[in-house]
């Protein structure tokens, strides 16, 4: 079944190999970023003729372009199916450890990595809300699992998606009230800018699977963080908003 989904952080990397795959899985995509007339290949993807694809600007740091969109949306949309929140930000540098803590750096991160992310979910909400079998994926990262933590590099990166894995717990107990699925999705180390191309992934290979993950989702799975096949990334379980054992990223 088709179905309406909404990426941020669309003109490259993992988001641009999602929207890629998506479109030619038959899934209507509505592809958003912050400089739309700079993704150049989300433009040649329009180009292209499909009528399947809907190029939109979006900055998850600004309220107005939020709140753009979502009137966009609610004009031209009856629902949303999916929204993936992968949009994200990794600015630590050379400044890696906890020691050294740049503020600015960790406010930008959150910034982008949590609020942006919640912002944007927050304005769609109502949309998904109407949707058939509503889902919500949140782009998490290994290096928020504390679980597994052994260092203090990368820390704004790190900390503000360990925040972002709380927001998907948050996001799944309220979500169970409407039959709107939440979860954290870690795609694994993948050949893109943010990692300069140093990984032993590459995008379209893991948007390939999380095309597949994103589709079989159920509500059953709601507030897991999963890898890009779909499985638990924890072993460990916290009772979800029904009660029942949950994997979470912790």
């Amino acid at each position: 079944m088709a179905h309406t989904i909404l990426i941020t952080g669309s003109n490259r990397g993992i988001g641009l190999a999602l929207t890629r795959q998506l479109l030619q899985r038959g899934h209507r995509v509505i592809a958003t970023c912050r400089d739309l007339a700079g993704a150049t290949e989300l433009q040649q993807l329009a180009a292209a003729g499909s009528p399947l694809l809907d190029l939109q600007p979006l900055d998850i740091t600004c309220p107005a372009s939020v709140q753009a969109l979502a009137a966009h949306l609610t004009a031209k949309y009856t629902a949303l199916d999916v929204l993936v929140n992968n949009a994200g930000v990794l600015n630590d540098g050379d400044n890696r450890s906890i020691l050294t803590l740049d503020f600015a750096r960790l406010t930008a991160a959150f910034d982008i990595n949590v609020v942006g992310t919640a912002r944007i979910t927050q304005a769609v909400w109502p949309l998904l809300a109407r949707g058939n079998r509503p889902r919500v994926v949140n782009l998490a990262s290994g290096a928020g699992l504390i679980s597994t933590k052994r260092n203090s590099n990368f820390f704004a990166y790190s900390i503000s998606k360990a925040a972002l894995n709380m927001l998907t717990r948050m996001l799944e107990i309220e979500g169970r009230k409407q039959g709107i699925c939440v979860v954290g999705v870690i795609p694994g180390r993948v050949q893109t800018r943010m990692t300069n191309m140093d990984a032993p992934l590459t995008a379209p290979e893991v948007a390939a699977n999380l095309a597949v993950t994103l589709e079989n989702l159920q509500l059953t799975e709601s507030g897991a963080v999963l890898d890009r096949h779909g499985q638990p990334c924890f072993t460990g379980t916290f009772p979800d908003g029904t009660g029942q054992p949950c994997p979470v990223g912790w």
